[in-house]
């Protein structure tokens, strides 16, 4: 994903639907920033797997 997508005017509609529903996302200042236009920075895997382990039993 890319900045021109989160820009679209339905995203934060659908962010703020999934938190409503108590899904927890990375999205946002300290976590998932994404890449302008061809920007080709990797996604955060490691953010992304360390948040699955936090909620394993």
């Amino acid at each position: 994903m890319n900045s021109a997508y989160a820009w679209h005017p339905l995203f934060p509609l659908s962010l703020g639907t999934l938190r409503a529903a108590g899904v927890r996302g990375l999205f946002g200042a300290g976590g998932f920033e994404p890449n302008a236009p061809g920007e080709k920075r990797p996604d955060p895997w490691a953010s992304a797997l360390d948040a699955v382990d936090g909620h394993r039993p």
